[in-house]
């Protein structure tokens, strides 16, 4: 519920009535996080799917009734600039901090990130195999995390830490050496949750692989 009250920008108290509504009418079901019970999760039921295929419907009539008097590509150009506006403004809204390691959302990030290297290695990825706890090496003075939320969601974590030792392997942003934790490349890493805000980078320049 704090991911919709951030979403739509809507006073707890109020959101907390427009749910009770919505459950009252059958379109929702409130439940609590089996992971954490002091949050509470809103899901749609099939008669809220239903009323939300309905409310589509009649969106898309009437966007179809605004595009009509354009041509292909008149229609082109306006969506073009709209995917634009879009994206510019989801990046405006993207806030960066610092974050512990054990920070939850840094550890979702993570475990996702692995989740993405096994679903796209063709032999898979062991993450047990090759992880280690990033804590002592992701914390001041020896490195960071950064966690980037688009609202109240977590999108990113990237992690910065300096190597052990210098040596021609592994030297600042380059090619992994012994000293390199798993996922970095020279002390650096980056893990998505979702695809990551446009312009995002990683921080050796190059974009993190995206959920």
């Amino acid at each position: 519920m704090r991911s919709l009250r951030v979403d739509l920008g809507l006073d707890s108290g109020y959101l907390s009535r427009m749910l009770r509504s919505l459950e009252r009418d059958g379109l929702v079901t409130l439940e609590t996080d089996p992971d954490d019970r002091r949050v509470r999760v809103a899901r749609r039921t099939a008669a809220g799917h239903a009323e939300q295929q309905a409310l589509d419907r009649h969106s898309d009539r009437a966007a179809e009734a605004l595009l009509a008097p354009l041509g292909p590509g008149q229609r082109a150009r306006l969506l073009a600039a709209m995917a634009d506006v879009e994206r510019l403004l989801r990046a405006s809204a993207v806030e960066i901090a610092e974050a512990d390691a054990d920070h939850p959302d840094v550890r979702r990030c993570l475990r996702t990130y692995y989740a993405e290297l096994d679903a796209r290695f063709e032999g898979g990825f062991d993450a047990a195999a090759s992880y280690q706890d990033p804590g002592p090496q992701f914390r001041p003075p020896n490195g960071l995390f950064l966690l980037a939320r688009l609202g109240a969601e977590p999108v990113a974590a990237p992690g910065c830490c300096s190597p052990p030792r210098a040596s021609p392997r592994s030297s600042g942003c380059g090619s992994p050496g012994p000293s390199a934790a798993p996922g970095s490349a020279g002390g650096c890493s980056a893990s998505w949750r979702r695809a990551p805000p446009p312009g995002a980078r990683g921080r050796c320049g190059s974009t993190p692989t995206a959920r």
